[in-house]
């Protein structure tokens, strides 16, 4: 893991925040127990940009895996997603992200709300999230649950979360490749065929958001002293 993370200057002033990309989150599974399951299913596929699935019929629970080419630095992702006060306008159906509690310079614990809408009540999720670059220099964050640690808010169903990561690989001419992938179920009585459905349009809604709003950041323009940007050819 990186030893540090983000020192108080105007590129970083903004609150620590790794948002998960979904709507919905838990499974008795474990991310490693799903490597030799279910084959993947593509659910829709671009140039760039590219959802897949898998399904589990005895815990009924659904697995995505997202997969984004975009132009962005390594810092300037990180950044992006960093910029609490950001979150809203990009993650699919987020209310608001705060954080709870900041456990080292790359570990914290924070809440995102998200909004009710339709028959389908408000929900949060309260997630501990750390990152660290490779030798290759990619980056990766990582994901576990913390619904235990504050009481849930009257009027809200608490999702929970069992395994969720990304990866982020630098590539040629300033792009990256972003595949993320997560356990999906949103809690509550919602039909599978529904939570499934109500998942991946999120998740697709998401990724497009970044796709159109991360090369155009403010923070393409900062690096992060801890993080490593690939030598230009």
């Amino acid at each position: 893991m990186v030893g540090t993370l983000i020192k108080a200057n105007p590129a970083t002033k903004s609150r620590w925040c790794i948002s998960i990309i979904a709507f919905y989150c838990l499974s008795p599974l474990h991310a490693e127990q799903t490597e030799t399951s279910q084959p993947w299913t593509a659910w829709r596929v671009t140039e760039d940009l590219s959802i897949y699935f898998r399904e589990f019929d005895k815990s009924k629970a659904l697995e995505i895996r997202a997969e984004l080419k975009t132009q962005s630095t390594l810092s300037g992702f990180l950044l992006f997603i960093l910029d609490a006060e950001n979150v809203s306008s990009w993650l699919d159906n987020a209310n608001s992200t705060d954080v709870l509690q900041r456990i080292s310079p790359s570990e914290i614990v924070f809440v995102t709300t998200f909004n009710r809408f339709g028959p389908i009540r408000a929900r949060d999720m309260v997630i501990r999230s750390k990152f660290w670059q490779n030798s290759d220099l990619s980056v990766e964050i990582e994901n576990t649950d913390e619904g235990n640690s504050i009481p849930v808010p009257a009027d809200t169903i608490r999702m929970a979360i069992e395994a969720a990561r990304w990866h982020i690989t630098p590539q040629a001419d300033q792009t990256i490749g972003i595949r993320y992938t997560f356990i999906a179920d949103p809690k509550g009585k919602l039909p599978f065929w529904l939570r499934r459905s109500l998942a991946l349009k999120g998740i697709w809604n998401t990724m497009q958001n970044i796709d159109e709003q991360l090369p155009r950041s403010k923070w393409q323009q900062h690096r992060l002293p801890i993080i490593v940007e690939p030598n230009p050819d």
